[in-house]
């Protein structure tokens, strides 16, 4: 059976070192925040660009913000969480992300 998912573009204000962490040999699936829910990212981070299967999340809409560090509603994603999902350390993680992220 074929199962209809639903997937949303989401440009991301990053640097190429943001791609390069998302593309660490951990196989844990990533995940972005979107009206509280956890989001699962699919297929690769390409520069700033990401594809999240918002196929659970009601009332999507252009120009809703995603969270990729911090909380939504009663859902966090810990710059700790992340790092270890990407194969490395906090610290790390963090300075890659560029002045372009709000």
């Amino acid at each position: 059976a074929v199962e209809e998912k639903f997937g949303r573009s989401e440009p991301i204000p990053a640097s190429e070192e943001v791609e390069e962490s998302f593309h660490a040999p951990n196989t844990e699936t990533y995940h972005l925040l979107l009206h509280g829910q956890r989001c699962p990212i699919v297929g690769r981070v390409c520069m700033d660009q990401l594809l999240a299967d918002v196929t659970e999340v009601e009332g999507v809409r252009p120009g809703d913000i995603a969270t990729l560090i911090g909380r939504d509603g009663g859902a966090e994603i810990r710059a700790e969480e992340l790092a270890e999902t990407c194969g490395t350390i906090t610290n790390e993680l963090l300075s890659r992300l560029g002045a372009r992220l709000g």
